[in-house]
């Protein structure tokens, strides 16, 4: 376990673990990933190594935020990209169980994977022939 890790309890908890997808290409799950970035920094997608980490996120049902568990810090938005940081009210995100949707509130945008010209994530409009590019499971949901 990392010195600084946080594990929320359950209870306190909407979703948290992994947060994956699967891709088109060869049904490869990628998982949201915080990059080795203790400290703040981007946050992208690698492939799932269920060892948690990097890997390990949760969304706080008391709070909205969607944190990571390596640093406690927020995820949030830099344009189009994410990135964490401490937390503030900008910060807030909504888990949709269907059609599994992760929602940026402030902004209303998706989160959402992209394989051109590499594996990604950015922030995108919600739908718009996207559905399968914005469909997330996590690795439990309340």
């Amino acid at each position: 376990m990392l010195p600084n890790m946080v594990i929320p309890s359950k209870d306190k908890c909407f979703a948290r673990g992994s947060l994956h997808i699967e891709t088109k290409n060869n049904n490869k799950k990628m998982c949201v990933d915080n990059l080795g970035n203790k400290r703040g920094g981007s946050i992208g997608v690698w492939p799932c190594h269920n060892q948690g980490g990097n890997q390990a996120f949760y969304l706080s049902s008391q709070t909205n935020e969607f944190r990571a568990f390596s640093h406690g810090m927020c995820i949030g938005m830099k344009g189009n990209e994410l990135f964490s940081h401490s937390c503030n009210d900008n910060d807030k995100w909504r888990y949709e169980l269907i059609p599994g949707r992760m929602i940026h509130l402030k902004t209303g945008l998706c989160l959402t994977f992209t394989e051109v010209p590499k594996s990604s994530i950015i922030m995108s409009e919600c739908g718009k022939g996207q559905e399968k590019q914005q469909k997330w499971v996590w690795s439990w949901v309340k």
